[in-house]
């Protein structure tokens, strides 16, 4: 009788609640414990998150590499230019644009590989094209081998995107989910920084071999080290697999294990019952849904019109238009630290502050900083002013850009699982993965062009009035989530 209190009285205190969160299936157990937090071992958890967003790392480098790559491009010195002549600026838009593109493909057939091989067999598939895209990329004389390598990393990148954030989601436990979870856009940020360090520094062969380097790590380490995620072994019944891997990852007995090994079981077979009612057009013809859908889908267009991309590819080229006396390699890097470090920010307070009021703190702040910078190119280059006092403007203007984009960067993610119902979240989130790297490829390919039309202040008129806008947009459209079910929240939608 009192075993069986003692047992009453753990389970109580050990719920799980599983629920889909990004663009593919994305399973996170809530585990409340009591007095047995001290016995779990979590490292060898973190060393497997760790491994897996060395891809993310190497992926994202991808995005920092075009920044000092683009002035040796355009070099006429065959001895630096790999290419051997200048590059026009259509062929700048296209290797700039074509890795976006291609990262608006690799979440729309990733999340079918991952059903079918696994998460850790489908990351390693999609690290191999990636090592040998960027490995040829290096050795590239040929601007049509740029296009194509370029396509190839980038789907690899979108591809990653949608299935890292699985595989963190269904080893991660509930006291380190978070952490767990802001470990990737961590890893965002240092890919992009490591370019910018060392792109100046290095030739763009060097610079490409450096980029590629964190993922042959990870094929390496995470083929022979890291197991399969266990949520995806229990799905396929291999309970004593799934009951081994979470032996590893906890660092527990097989003992201490079982209750979370049963939770996950009985959380699977809801989802699957979950999903065998309804259907995908009810997206189209709920109400409430079609109206998070548009939220879903607004929210990453207007961050990728933004000018994030743009800004990131082209900060160089960006800051020497500027024609501000400090050094292009010392503003660039303070402004990609100062991401880095807004990312981290905006993991810590997102769920501190209301998510809507956060939301358009953001996009307002984002709207000034982009209105301050477009004034300052159009003092530059439309009037006669003597605008030299203004040096510190740009940079001030990037720093101010990259930290109050921070919401508007990190928190669409998070409400496509909290707006849609479970059954949804995995289409909702493929079509936003596509609607952003898409929008991405829109706005990148299309910078050069109108720059060389219609100058740098034009471009940045747009995204400044385009962040005004997505102000209104969150005010009239966006609701509050915080403290809200999916039922509540759909509710509040469809009226």
């Amino acid at each position: 009788m009192e075993n069986e209190v003692v047992e009453e009285k753990v389970s109580q205190q050990y719920e799980a609640v599983v629920y889909r969160n990004t663009d593919v299936e994305n399973y996170q157990f809530k585990q409340l414990t009591v007095g047995d937090e001290s016995k779990s071992n979590s490292t060898f958890m973190y060393f497997s998150a760790i491994t897996a967003n060395l891809l993310i790392f190497s992926c994202t480098s991808g995005l920092g590499w075009t920044s000092p790559v683009i002035p040796t491009l355009s070099s006429h010195n065959p001895k630096v230019n790999p290419l051997g002549r200048p590059v026009t600026p259509l062929e700048i838009s296209w290797i700039a644009s074509l890795l976006v593109l291609g990262a608006a493909f690799g979440p729309l057939v990733i999340a079918k590989l991952g059903d079918l091989l696994g998460r850790k067999k489908a990351l390693i598939c999609i690290s191999i094209p990636h090592i040998l895209s960027i490995i040829t990329l290096a050795y590239a004389s040929d601007v049509r081998v740029f296009y194509v390598t370029r396509f190839v990393s980038g789907f690899v990148m979108g591809s990653a995107f949608g299935l890292v954030p699985v595989y963190l989601a269904e080893i991660a436990e509930m006291r380190n989910r978070g952490t767990v979870g802001a470990l990737m856009s961590i890893f965002i940020t240092i890919g992009i920084l490591y370019s910018f360090v060392i792109g100046p520094l290095v030739s763009v062969k060097t610079l490409t071999l450096c980029c590629v380097a964190p993922g042959i790590v990870f094929l390496v380490v995470f083929s022979l080290v890291i197991p399969e995620s266990p949520v995806y072994l229990a799905s396929k019944g291999d309970t004593q697999g799934a009951s081994h891997v979470l032996m590893k990852l906890r660092g527990r007995t097989a003992d201490q294990v079982q209750h979370e090994l049963r939770l996950i079981l009985k959380a699977l077979e809801e989802e699957k019952q979950e999903m065998s009612s309804g259907g995908v057009t009810e997206l189209f013809t709920d109400a409430g849904l079609r109206k998070s859908l548009v939220i879903c889908l607004g929210l990453f267009m207007f961050q990728q019109f933004s000018g994030l991309n743009v800004l990131t590819a082209f900060l160089e080229q960006i800051f020497a238009a500027s024609g501000s006396s400090m050094s292009k390699y010392v503003s660039t890097n303070v402004v990609m630290l100062t991401q880095f470090f807004s990312s981290i920010l905006a993991t810590a307070i997102v769920e501190r502050f209301p998510k809507r009021s956060l939301l358009m703190l953001s996009t307002t702040g984002t709207f000034l900083s982009l209105w301050f910078l477009a004034l300052y190119f159009y003092l530059k280059t439309n009037t006669t002013y003597n605008i030299d006092f203004l040096f510190w403007l740009p940079i001030a203007s990037m720093i101010s850009f990259f930290i109050m984009l921070g919401g508007l960067a990190a928190l669409p993610w998070g409400l496509v699982s909290e707006i849609f119902p479970t059954k949804f979240r995995a289409t909702a989130g493929c079509l936003a993965s596509f609607a952003c790297f898409f929008s991405s490829f829109l706005v990148t390919l299309g910078f050069p062009l109108v720059l060389q039309i219609f100058g740098m202040s034009h471009c940045f008129w747009f995204f400044s009035g385009c962040m005004l806008m997505c102000t209104v947009f969150v005010y009239c459209l966006v609701p509050e989530t915080a403290g809200k079910t999916s039922a509540e929240i759909q509710e509040i939608l469809r009226k």
